[in-house]
């Protein structure tokens, strides 16, 4: 909801909203017809309220500000119930456990300040300037439980005399199993330093991890201030000439796991870029050619990418982690040509180079590779290795490094006022890797590894092939848009590509893309 009030020459603005998104879906986690890992049900809701208040003064005026604040309100909450009674979990040291739950509770609160600034130094020069302040509290719930028939209670009744220390009543199937010392009351994570994920596990008997029955609650409080800094300059009024260093930062977050120890629990923290942009608008023949281009640079500290803890009792995990620094550079161009009256044609590509300079964690694997070598006093039980590799050099998760597409499309307009329309596009893209390390890793062949190489399956299963798909549409739109209908298809070449690969405890799984799909689409325009 919007209002919009006049106060003199100043305006006042109102943005209010209130979203409510619920889930309930199920997740072959590992694409097999054995229960290897499986997502047996996710339920899950978000709650979402937004205010924000501006004032700004005349957009005509050679000074231009505005000035304002916003206020967000979340809680959020995601229950899972995972199956795993064909996995190595499932044997007589881990009392054959084969089902586990989790339930994640977050209250997160957002309240910011912020400004603008446009200066017109001459009719061709304008300076911007922008910032913006932001605290954010995130206070969360994390219950670890039992599922049906699951014996998690039964093993970690056993761990929580073992690594406890303490004296503590037996859990029933119903209550929170994780090893957690953190006690019954949220703790203050305000300064999280270090990154105790890749704490070896031989080490958990030294960190008192607590005992079992007590739900992790934390909280997290961050602040930060974000800017930007700009000039725009018209070299004539077609062409537009712009630089912009700027800083953001994303705010951090707590993991939705079902994990053996608090330890693996911990949030990850904000992260931060710098960016530095250039780059040229232009219009040429009238308006028939738009041309579009920019170079950037982006230098990230602690960014938060999609990587990998060791679980004593689950094995290598799923997890949000803090990569130190990373950088981005590249490139993008895009240009729009009308050759002919109807007729439309444009095309965009862009370039990234990614590189992580500095980050030290787990592999795919959790140290299980033949390229990367282990280092000295790792935990290796069992066949299963549990490696901290330094990853400096390797590139960023799903950062192809170009991608590109055209797009034709042609629309007659007929003496009714109406208009048939066709039109196609294609898209690809080069290589890109499905997690940190994905390029260089493959997977183990010795007859004492835990993952051996499926007839027929690559040595690197983790590089994401590029591909290219098509789609084309054709359609009829009424006089004045009041009605439209529109037959369409896409991958109509039915080609065969991945998104996505999912490591999931003794299985890897990719995400295939979309098969050929068509359908038809009807609108209408209500006056």
């Amino acid at each position: 909801m919007r209002a919009d009030i006049e106060i003199g020459s100043l305006t006042l603005t109102s943005l209010t909203s209130y979203g409510k998104f619920t889930q309930d879906s199920r997740f072959d986690g590992d694409g097999m017809s054995l229960v290897g890992f499986d997502i047996q049900q996710a339920i899950g809701s978000i709650k979402t309220f937004n205010q924000e208040l501006r004032l700004a003064n005349d957009p005509t005026s050679r000074i231009r500000w505005v000035v304002g604040a916003n206020y967000e309100k979340s809680k959020t909450l995601e229950d899972q119930v995972l199956r795993y009674w064909a996995n190595t979990n499932y044997y007589a040291n881990n009392l054959y456990i084969n089902h586990s739950g989790d339930l994640l509770k977050q209250d997160i609160e957002n309240i910011a300040v912020f400004g603008n600034l446009e200066f017109d130094v001459t009719d061709r020069l304008t300076l911007k300037a922008a910032g913006r302040y932001t605290d954010t509290k995130n206070q969360v719930l994390n219950a670890a439980y039992n599922g049906p028939n699951g014996n998690v209670n039964k093993l970690f009744n056993v761990l929580g005399g073992v690594f406890g220390g303490n004296v503590f009543d037996p859990i029933a199937p119903e209550d929170s199993y994780t090893l957690n010392n953190v006690g019954t009351g949220p703790a203050s994570l305000d300064n999280v330093s270090g990154d105790i994920s890749i704490i070896s596990p031989l080490q958990w008997g030294n960190l008192g991890l607590g005992v079992p029955g007590i739900p992790f609650q934390a909280k997290l409080a961050q602040d930060n201030v974000s800017w930007r800094f700009g000039l725009d300059y018209k070299v004539n009024p077609d062409v537009l000439l712009y630089a912009n260093v700027s800083r953001g930062f994303k705010a951090g977050s707590f993991p939705a796991l079902a994990a053996a120890a608090y330890t693996s629990l911990l949030p990850v923290t904000q992260e931060k870029v710098t960016a530095y942009e250039a780059g040229v608008k232009a219009g040429f023949a009238d308006g028939l050619v738009q041309f579009n281009a920019a170079g950037f640079y982006m230098d990230y500290r602690d960014k938060q990418v999609k990587g990998k803890l060791f679980d004593l009792i689950f094995g290598t995990l799923d997890t949000l982690v803090n990569v130190p620094k990373s950088r981005i550079y590249g490139f993008e161009a895009d240009v729009t040509v009308r050759p002919t009256d109807g007729l439309t044609i444009s095309g965009a590509v862009t370039y990234l180079d990614s590189k992580i300079q500095d980050f030290v964690g787990y592999d795919i694997f959790g140290g299980v590779d033949n390229n990367f070598d282990p280092r000295p006093g790792d935990f290796d039980s069992s066949g299963l290795t549990a490696n901290i590799e330094d990853m400096s050099g390797v590139r960023l998760p799903y950062t192809p490094k170009w991608a590109g597409s055209v797009n034709v499309d042609y629309r007659h307009e007929l003496a009714s006022g109406g208009a048939p329309f066709v039109g196609f596009t294609v898209s690809a893209r080069s290589n890109q890797s499905a997690a940190i390390g994905g390029d260089d890793t493959t997977l183990p062949l010795g007859p004492n590894r835990r993952y051996r190489i499926a007839d027929g399956v690559g040595l690197y299963p983790y590089t994401i092939d590029g591909y290219a798909t098509v789609d084309a549409r054709l359609g009829y739109e009424a006089a004045e848009g009041r009605w439209k209908v529109m037959l369409w298809g896409k991958n109509i070449f039915d080609k065969y590509y991945w998104t996505a690969v999912i490591p999931s405890s003794d299985s890897s799984a990719r995400l295939t893309g979309r098969p050929a799909t068509y359908g038809v689409t009807f609108g209408f325009k209500f006056q």
